[in-house]
């Protein structure tokens, strides 16, 4: 597949890794300032496809950020770990050194002996200025081995059935998830971000407890069109009685013989 920007002569070659996520991107050398239309085109992809890559390309620190800049504003690379010298927005994530990840990380470091602490997780959503994604350049990797496994959560949710989405089991399991968010994994807030005109996933929202924040105007351009993306969210001190009312609504008893529920999931988390 190949997308031709409208007014420049530059070629995307894609090619899809998976019938969800993930597509390679040639045709483009991310060490040279990039164009609009070449910029314009590289986020339709990535927000089409949720993550992207560039095979053969070999950044300096600097060309890195360099090309995150055309992105959007940098943010510090991480609250913990360091920033390279000259690039404090850029880290070194070496993960030969395990026994320093294990001091960072406490004990989500040493969860399993397997995973060693490398779960599913999305990248530094806890601080207060979240980044919008993360941008890695690989600089050392094994032969086999130090896979990275990405998941598209949109497309698990909006291909469940409009039935199944509408049953306790699918409240259930956004249940679950938060809980190993905020309890296993010690998260400090929670978010909900959706297009501003999807009426829908806003209600979703109201009915888990989360709390409107506002919106982004312009924040996107997707398939051609503007997109203003509203933002709730769940701190962590706001966690404890929305747990309590999730594990109230989800009980047994608070459904009749035929699965309508006695109180409204929305009544107990806003109480």
């Amino acid at each position: 597949m190949t997308i031709t920007p409208t007014r420049d002569e530059t070629r995307l070659d894609l090619t899809p890794l998976s019938g969800t996520i993930g597509t390679e991107i040639r045709g483009v050398d991310l060490s040279r300032p990039l164009t609009d239309d070449q910029v314009a085109a590289i986020r339709a992809v990535l927000l089409e496809r949720k993550v992207v890559f560039f095979p053969g390309q070999h950044l300096e620190p600097g060309e890195h950020l360099a090309f995150a800049t055309r992105f959007g504003e940098p943010t510090e690379g991480h609250p913990v770990i360091p920033g390279i010298a000259e690039h404090p927005e850029v880290f070194e994530i070496d993960y030969t050194q395990a026994s320093e990840l294990a001091a960072l990380y406490g004990d989500i470091a040493e969860r399993t002996e397997r995973t060693q602490g490398l779960s599913w997780h999305t990248d530094v959503t806890f601080v207060r200025r979240p980044p919008a994604g993360s941008i890695l350049r690989a600089v050392t990797v094994p032969d086999a081995g130090g896979d990275t496994l990405f998941s598209n959560l949109y497309w698990a949710y909006e291909t469940l059935s409009p039935g199944l989405q509408r049953t306790p089991a699918a409240t259930e399991a956004l249940v679950l998830l938060m809980r190993y968010a905020m309890d296993d994994l010690g998260y400090r807030r929670l978010e909900w971000k959706c297009n501003a005109a999807n009426a829908a996933s806003r209600r979703a929202a109201v009915r888990l407890g989360f709390r409107f924040e506002g919106v982004f105007f312009n924040h996107q351009v997707f398939k051609g069109r503007n997109r203003d993306t509203a933002w709730f969210s769940i701190l962590d001190e706001e966690w404890p009685p929305l747990r309590a009312a999730y594990a109230t609504w989800l009980a047994a008893d608070n459904f009749g013989p035929g699965g309508e529920q006695r109180r409204r999931l929305s009544e107990l988390s806003a109480a």
